[in-house]
């Protein structure tokens, strides 16, 4: 139990407190609640979720209460990467109100997870007050690792609305204060390279973007967040991509296996945008068909699992385009029309780039190079504002 939070937190070595645990039962070693405890974390972090949900039930009967503050925090994390937003933000608001703790560190742990399920919801808002509640509360905690976590939270959320210059400046600032205290191997520098990877690439700087690849990718897959995980796959497909073409960026793709739904929809989403580049459409079709259908409000599922509605609006928008590509224009332009409105509410500026460069295209389309010069012109001065390269530069097969 002394080494465990090292191990999880500090080394990232998460399946050694799985295996020691697994030795010690193999054994007839009584194990103590609070190691089952930190094993289940081990499973978390390594996306055994299932497994996981099935050690907290078998513990949850006869459970103290010195250990359920644990355990609801254990509940939320697997809620988080089972990609249940709602579930995430209402155990967290959950815990808060009833966990009367003076562990500043879980504190900011929660309350930072908290603001990444009210973002996922398009809770703006929410997320901003959880997130300056997390700061506070690691303001208060021992060490900085609990700040550190909360900066690299602070510019994922800025980089889902598009400001890649503040993202980066956030990142620079984080990640040279933990560079010098943390372990090399540590959980939190790698994800904070992850995220720096894919705000350099976004901004255009394909050496800067490969470079905190290398050095993020011992934290892939599972040590990171969900979000993470999805930044590193964008950012990995598009150097494939810079580097070897589309051909070997999608056979990147094929590749990929995982739980998470929020991950194979941004993959699905990957995956439209290379073929749509190469021109294969009927190919973007059959890939989009096999694998997303439209729920009854309207929105793209994953098969039968819905998605947060940030999720949600992004794979809508590259359903917008795929219909663009397949010739139902009409379609598209309503599409983008309904969805437009909804990214522009939330600050969705990635968003609001692509759908605007879709009305652009669809004038263009019919010949009217006046109506396209407006969402153009538009679309090009928030990219600009936020140094959106990579989003531009992805649809200019479409404008051209």
């Amino acid at each position: 139990c002394r080494h465990a939070p090292a191990f999880i937190h500090t080394t990232g070595q998460v399946t050694k407190i799985r295996d020691w645990v697994a030795r010690l039962v193999q054994a007839g070693v009584t194990v103590t609640t609070e190691l089952r405890l930190w094993q289940v974390w081990s499973l978390v972090f390594c996306m055994r979720l299932d497994e996981a949900r099935a050690e907290l039930d078998l513990l949850t009967p006869s459970l103290l209460p010195p250990h359920q503050a644990h355990l609801e925090q254990l509940r939320i994390s697997i809620a988080a990467r089972g990609d249940d937003a709602g579930l995430t933000r209402d155990l967290a608001e959950q815990w808060v109100a009833t966990q009367a703790t003076t562990d500043m560190f879980k504190l900011a742990a929660v309350q930072a997870i908290r603001s990444l399920a009210c973002a996922a919801l398009l809770d703006e808002n929410g997320a901003r007050v959880s997130l300056a509640a997390a700061r506070t509360a690691a303001g208060k905690s021992a060490g900085a690792y609990a700040g550190a976590w909360v900066g690299a939270i602070d510019a994922l959320l800025e980089l889902g609305q598009g400001n890649a210059p503040l993202a980066t400046e956030l990142l620079e600032r984080c990640l040279s204060r933990t560079r010098q205290t943390a372990s090399p191997t540590a959980p939190i520098l790698g994800t904070m390279d992850l995220i720096a990877a894919r705000v350099q690439y976004e901004r255009g700087d394909i050496v800067a973007a490969r470079d905190h690849m290398d050095r993020g990718a011992y934290a892939l897959p599972g040590h990171c967040l969900v979000e993470t995980d999805i930044l590193a796959w964008e950012t990995r497909i598009g150097l494939t991509e810079a580097s070897s073409g589309i051909d070997a960026a999608l056979a990147e793709l094929r590749e990929w296996t995982g739980q998470s739904y929020r991950l194979r929809a941004a993959c699905t989403c990957a995956a439209i945008g290379l073929l749509l580049r190469a021109g294969r459409t009927a190919e973007a079709k059959q890939h989009w068909e096999g694998r997303v259908r439209i729920g009854p409000d309207g929105m793209p599922m994953m098969g039968d699992a819905a998605l947060p509605p940030d999720m949600a609006l992004q794979l809508s928008t590259t359903g917008a385009w795929l219909q663009f590509a397949t010739g139902q224009h009409d379609d598209a332009a309503r599409l983008a029309t309904w969805l437009l409105p909804i990214a522009e509410q939330h600050g969705r500026q990635p968003l609001r780039v692509k759908l605007l460069l879709l009305k652009a295209a669809l004038h263009l389309s019919e010949g009217d190079r006046v109506r396209a010069r407006g969402p153009f012109r538009l679309a090009l001065e928030l990219a600009a504002r936020n140094d959106l390269f990579a989003t531009v530069h992805e649809l200019a097969w479409a404008l051209l």
